[in-house]
């Protein structure tokens, strides 16, 4: 049953409670089925010797059912005599045999103090029930039992309420007291017996926000709404029966203490009585606490803090020798060394033993066995193939590890290239957030976020409210796609929040938003009502049902799925700047082989020269010169 109850019994008749022997053993056997071990008679301020004298007889009788007792008038509060079982819920005896003062002891019941009181009233057996409560409201929440004798001993009971004071009144048979068989109760639940609302109209404040979208108005008046609040609150009309008249706020605001005490937006609507609910993603505060009730917690949410991606794509000179290890490096250039050597060994070997015989040398020298396999494990193939079964197991061996690498190799260095990598984080708490200063901070305009700074005892959470909450209140955006926008358009703009920016449509902003890890406030999110509502209980009742049954989850995935399809999720982009070190290589790998390439042909073409040169100066010097007579006549002439 429900908490804290307090169990309220009345006695009609002056001799209904003292001189009918079946009346104490009802109020013993209520007592014990309701756990209640303090018991008050409540008395109509009457101190006449007679109403003292019955009333000192009640006691005496329910004593003897070990029902002890005390008496309680009501110019003292009830709730006085509650407050001293603190552990117990307190029955409560009316003794009085006149109507005209029974009437204001009904009064206590339409009394929300009592709101969770358990009421007893003893009928005469032929009185309707009807015509007793014409003008009495017995609120919806309100346990009230009705005792009439039926069959001599047997005492039935019957639970009375109204919906509301305008809808006729219900009854529902609790159970029946006998002498032989005691007290039966009802097999059901209190919100059980009361499943239904029987079409009550109840005026709903909405707005349109993230979780609540108004999708139809008439006159600008809401007639249908949405989104995951909207389609629960259809839930609950179907399965409680009633009806729903809504209504917008004029400020459309989700509500926020004023300066003169009162509250603005759909909070402020409950608390002038303008509203029974509204519908919308309200944060739990302590400053809402006292102004509203709270429905079940429907969501737990994290308030966290959104800023701009800033994206920063360094030049890293050891980016690709990030996949391996360096004792993998190692190892495998040991491999290479390895394998080349047992190339060249046993191809050598098989030159000596003739096995090669007949095809051309394709290793001169141990350099060449450590080139082709270096070759292999940059997946380069050879021109000749060497018949040796020992050297083809090599060379398997050799295309098979470099295969094998290579796939690892590729598979890590795509990861990290296509990962994107953000900027570390200009700040990772509070406290630097307010040290840094850089940043403006931005919130839902009169939301609930204002009071995790305003009401914080941390003295960083008051500086941050007094140096950029207070003085910007009035510029605060309206909505939470307003808010990331202003993240976009404004720099260094930070945004609070726990709406995820996430399953808004692709494209939504114009900038990439990232959120700060390690900043957020934890909280949950709910609908309200107004104080002490008689129907908090069995709309608590019936959500959480919805809960149990992951009538809600489903909901929740249908509107906000938890992974995004896969036509939505962007493609991986490999930046330039990100490639920079493999370009500076192949550049300078082509810039050096073209310097090589010029300079071989240089030294080649300036060694033809000093080669002719040198043959030509042999054959000035070193040539002989051969002896002829007309040479002879010549140079005596």
């Amino acid at each position: 049953m429900r908490n804290c109850a307090i169990v309220f019994v009345f006695v009609l008749h002056f001799w209904c409670c003292c001189c009918i022997n079946t009346s104490p053993k009802v109020v013993a056997a209520l007592q014990r089925y309701f756990y209640t071990k303090c018991v008050f008679l409540l008395n109509a301020d009457d101190h006449d010797l007679v109403v003292t004298s019955s009333l000192a007889q009640c006691q005496l009788r329910l004593s003897d059912e070990m029902c002890p007792t005390a008496v309680v008038h009501t110019l003292s509060s009830p709730s006085e005599a509650a407050s001293m079982c603190q552990r117990s819920r307190p029955l409560f005896l009316l003794h009085s045999s006149d109507l005209v003062k029974m009437k204001p002891l009904l009064s206590f019941v339409e009394d929300r103090r009592f709101s969770s009181a358990i009421w007893l009233l003893f009928l005469d057996t032929k009185a309707s029930l009807e015509e007793f409560f014409t003008d009495i409201n017995i609120p919806f929440d309100c346990e009230f039992l009705v005792a009439q004798s039926q069959n001599g001993d047997v005492i039935a009971l019957t639970e009375v309420y109204r919906v509301s004071p305008t809808l006729p009144l219900q009854t529902y048979r609790f159970g029946n007291w006998s002498p032989g068989g005691g007290l039966t109760w009802p097999s059901q639940g209190f919100y059980q017996r009361r499943s239904k609302l029987k079409g009550l109209v109840l005026r709903t404040a909405v707005l349109n926000a993230f979780y609540t979208q108004i999708v139809e108005e008439r006159s600008g008046k809401p007639i249908k709404i949405s989104g995951f609040f909207g389609e629960m609150w259809k839930l609950l009309e179907e399965r409680l029966e009633f009806k729903s008249d809504f209504y917008k706020p004029s400020d459309n605001y989700f509500g926020a203490p004023t300066e003169n005490g009162s509250w603005n937006g759909m909070i402020g609507m409950l608390h002038r009585g303008e509203a029974d609910f509204a519908v919308a993603k309200f944060v739990m505060s302590p400053a809402r606490l006292q102004a509203v009730d709270f429905i079940s917690t429907l969501e737990k949410v994290k308030t966290r803090l959104f800023i701009k991606e800033q994206r920063s794509l360094h030049v890293k000179w050891d980016e690709f020798l990030r996949p391996f290890t360096k004792r993998l490096w190692i190892l495998q250039s040991f491999a290479m060394i390895l394998i080349g050597l047992c190339f060249g060994v046993a191809y050598h070997v098989g030159q000596k033993l003739g096995l090669e015989a007949g095809v051309a040398s394709i290793l001169q020298n141990l350099y060449d066995a450590l080139f082709y396999t270096f070759a292999s494990f940059c997946q380069q193939g050879r021109s000749v193939t060497p018949r040796m079964l020992s050297c083809r197991v090599v060379f398997v061996t050799s295309y098979f590890t470099a295969v094998v690498l290579l796939a690892g190799y590729s598979a890590f260095l795509i990861s990290v290239l296509t990962t994107k990598e953000t900027k570390e984080y200009p700040f990772t708490s509070f406290k630097q957030f307010l040290a840094d200063g850089s940043f403006q901070l931005g919130m839902l305009s009169d939301s609930a976020f204002t009071f995790y700074f305003e009401n914080s005892t941390d003295p960083v959470m008051q500086k941050i409210y007094q140096t950029m909450i207070a003085p910007n209140q009035q510029n605060f955006p309206s909505s939470d796609d307003e808010g990331f926008q202003r993240v976009c358009d404004v720099p260094n703009y930070a945004y609070i929040t726990y709406t995820e920016p996430g399953y808004r449509e692709t494209g939504a902003f114009n900038c990439d938003l990232t959120e700060i890890p390690q900043i957020y406030i934890p909280g949950s999110l709910a609908i309200t009502t107004v104080k002490n509502s008689p129907y908090k209980g069995i709309f608590n009742s019936v959500i959480r049902k919805l809960k149990i049954y992951g009538v809600l989850k489903r909901l929740h995935t249908t509107f906000y799925p938890s992974k995004v399809p896969l036509m939505e999720i962007p493609r991986p982009a490999v930046y330039l700047v990100q490639v920079t070190p493999v370009l500076t290589l192949l550049g300078a790998a082509t810039l050096i082989a073209t310097v090589l390439l010029l300079v071989e042909n240089k030294a080649a073409y300036i060694k033809t020269c000093l080669q002719l040169s040198w043959k030509r100066l042999n054959q000035l010097l070193f040539t002989p010169v051969l002896y002829s007579p007309a040479h002879n006549r010549k140079r005596h002439m």
